[in-house]
């Protein structure tokens, strides 16, 4: 295969894969695993995918990146930025498109000051956006410079991109973040220029207002304050890294350092401002689904209430209920007020039912089912069967569900022959069997891939989530409308 083969099979992929909503680190992922299979020995570049895994996001040279996304949030949290910003607003006179160019100096700061584009962004918007909308400024023109300041952060060091890419590179990062500062200077100038063409083609898009005059005098001032002080953190970056004093990790532990002096020395270092920012570099979303689990639990719940809409009230029985899934699926059902009965070959232990309910509160109690003969007495009165037993083995005929008055769903969770529960095929998805809608194994797993992504997609959103059995049914919820 040809290297422009290679190279649109591989591009062309991961932008299919994004297109049809894919995370983009999941995309990545993927077309690395082909890539490895098509050009490094098939099942030998596998194992070296693998095996190269945990040393690619172990590296050293990687450090710097949290350190530089600490300096960003310090800043804004102690109220730095505000600073910076405000200190551009002074020093920027009542020139056409102000706001704009405002934001490409502040941005610029920014950008020498917080290695995260996203913290740069977000502060900008927060704080310029609403007030170029009072003033009257067209959408293009408040969001323009915004996106376009908070990419100078990907340029200037520090740069958390360059250090990733770099180190995939095996290439010197300190070099490389020096290498950063010319073109994203071009690039201020360039957007400079673009701001005033544009004001100049659409006036109306930065209409003019008035703003208080100041003298030059209370403008260089603003500056000295205000911006000036800033250098420090400049310095300890970039400029250490210049003079060859540090490389890049230590600059970067520096940064940090001099960004904390600063707001000492300005007294708005507060233990709340360094635990927001601790908090902001170091908090992760986690999806707790072990083997599958709580997605699984959760999708076969949400197939019974789909089916037989409201749970409260209702029997509900789970065959081989003292797993993994059993145990989270019993809780759930109890916690939307089923009576909820769970089955083993021997009674469960007491305290596993008293871990149910104090987790999920609820009506939980647990009985014995030694084999499937002993299946019809178990089911007395359910309205809705779960089985969550192991694979392979028949826990309830037909005879003792079919036809049983009051049985309104079944959901089998056994996807090798026979069915835990006969009669149940592992294709069904809602089929009516003797009056009970039916759900088998793979009618359970659609829902419970759709939940898997919306799930994994929630952790790319936010960072403060913690995925459980119960955050998972939340989520379960907005993706199936009960039926009543």
């Amino acid at each position: 295969m040809t290297w422009t083969a290679s190279a649109i099979l591989m591009i062309g992929l991961s932008l299919l894969l994004m297109t049809l909503g894919l995370p983009v680190a999941f995309s990545f992922i993927a077309t690395d695993m082909l890539g490895a299979y098509l050009f490094m020995g098939s099942s030998r570049g596998l194992e070296q995918f693998v095996s190269n895994m945990a040393p690619s996001i172990s590296s050293f040279l990687l450090v710097p990146i949290p350190l530089f996304v600490l300096m960003g949030d310090l800043m804004i949290h102690t109220g730095l930025a505000r600073r910076v910003i405000d200190g551009f607003d002074a020093l920027i006179g009542p020139v056409p498109g102000r706001l704009c160019h405002v934001t490409i100096g502040a941005g610029t700061a920014f950008g020498s000051l917080s290695g995260s584009a996203l913290a740069g962004t977000a502060m900008l918007g927060a704080t310029l956006v609403p007030e170029m909308m009072r003033r009257g400024y067209s959408k293009q023109m408040a969001m323009g410079p915004i996106l376009g300041a908070g990419g100078l952060s990907i340029l200037i060091p520090p740069s958390a991109l360059t250090v990733l890419l770099g180190s995939i590179a095996q290439m010197d990062i300190g070099r490389l973040l020096v290498a950063g500062i010319v073109p994203a200077l071009v690039l201020v100038a360039m957007y400079v220029v673009m701001i005033i063409v544009q004001v100049k083609l659409d006036p109306a898009g930065a209409p003019h207002y008035e703003s208080n005059p100041q003298p030059w005098a209370a403008k260089l001032f603003a500056a000295l304050v205000n911006i000036a002080p800033m250098g420090l953190v400049v310095f300890c970056v970039s400029g250490l890294i210049v003079m060859g004093v540090a490389t890049p990790t230590e600059s970067a532990a520096f940064g940090v350092l001099s960004m904390l002096l600063l707001a000492a020395a300005f007294r708005c270092l507060t233990w709340r401002a360094v635990r927001a920012a601790l908090e902001g570099t170091l908090r992760v979303s986690v999806m707790l689904d072990a083997n599958g689990s709580n997605t699984t639990a959760v999708a076969a719940v949400a197939k019974l209430q789909q089916a037989a809409g409201d749970v409260k009230g209702r029997r509900a029985v789970i065959t081989a209920g003292t797993g993994p899934v059993g145990v989270r699926a019993a809780g759930l059902l109890a916690k939307g007020g089923a009576d909820v009965t769970i089955t083993s070959r021997k009674a469960a232990a007491p305290a596993l039912v008293d871990e149910i309910r104090q987790r999920f509160s609820g009506t939980v109690k647990a009985i014995a089912m030694p084999d499937s003969s002993h299946a019809a007495a178990a089911l007395e009165g359910a309205e809705l069967i779960l089985n969550a037993g192991v694979a392979g083995v028949c826990l309830v005929p037909r005879a003792a569900w079919a036809g049983r008055t009051g049985l309104r769903a079944a959901a089998d969770l056994n996807a090798v022959p026979p069915a835990g529960i006969e009669g149940i095929d592992v294709g069904d998805d809602g089929a009516q069997r003797d009056g009970v809608a039916v759900f088998g194994a793979l009618g359970v797993g659609g829902l419970k891939m759709k939940l898997h992504r919306a799930c994994i997609a929630l952790l790319f959103e936010r960072n403060d989530l913690v995925l459980d059995a119960e955050t998972i049914a939340e989520v379960a919820r907005e993706l199936v409308s009960p039926q009543s």
